[in-house]
């Protein structure tokens, strides 16, 4: 079985139709079938939240839903320690990014497997050979 992790920019494509969304949803049913381990670190679930807040979802009730949907898939939830968190703040330092982009990277690196994103801004493939771009 294939390993990866996903960061927020591919599991919001699950929830609302966005560039892309099609490849995102093909990650998601390999996902479903167990062709594919996703792993992805627990602040995913506020930066979700933040995501189909801001983009107008329609309510309170269908925001909770989506988050219950998303916990449901069973995807690998990694919690940071403090290790993890001193080598993400490593690579904010290194790249001059956010914490929560750094950490992303940083678990990818340190689980060794490719980090699938379609956030092209913050995830440049010169931060980490481990970035993969879903559009690839």
């Amino acid at each position: 079985m294939d390993k990866a992790i996903l960061d927020t920019s591919i599991i919001i494509k699950w929830f609302l139709q966005e560039e892309d969304s099609d490849r995102a949803l093909n990650l998601l049913d390999k996902i479903k079938n167990q062709s594919l381990e996703a792993i992805t670190p627990s602040i995913v679930f506020l930066e979700l939240t933040n995501a189909l807040f801001f983009s107008g979802h329609p309510t309170l009730e269908a925001t909770q839903k989506a988050i219950r949907d998303f916990s449901s898939l069973g995807l690998e939830i990694i919690t940071p320690d403090i290790p993890l968190i001193e080598k993400t703040i490593s690579q904010m330092f290194k790249w001059d990014i956010a914490s929560y982009d750094a950490l992303f990277i940083t678990l990818a690196e340190e689980i060794k497997v490719p980090l699938i994103t379609a956030d092209k801004k913050h995830h440049k493939k010169r931060f980490s050979k481990w970035i993969k771009y879903l559009s690839d």
